[in-house]
């Protein structure tokens, strides 16, 4: 299982082994100032429309280069 970043349905973040992992990612490229609590959905979002969202990736067969990105 594996998370990335999206924007209006864009993704626009690489895969994550976590949904924290892929926000600490956003936090640290500058997309995002902190890492969103969930809203009334039980979605978190942030402040720009960022959401992360489950994606079908098998990070297991990628690098840890991949990974990083």
């Amino acid at each position: 299982m594996a998370y990335a970043l999206f924007y209006q349905d864009q993704r626009i973040g690489a895969a994550a082994p976590t949904e924290l992992e892929a926000w600490r990612r956003a936090l640290h490229s500058g997309l995002i100032t902190d890492i969103p609590v969930s809203d009334h959905r039980k979605v978190q979002v942030s402040q720009r429309g960022l959401y992360v969202k489950q994606v079908n990736e098998d990070l297991e067969h990628r690098s840890d280069r991949e990974l990083s990105t």
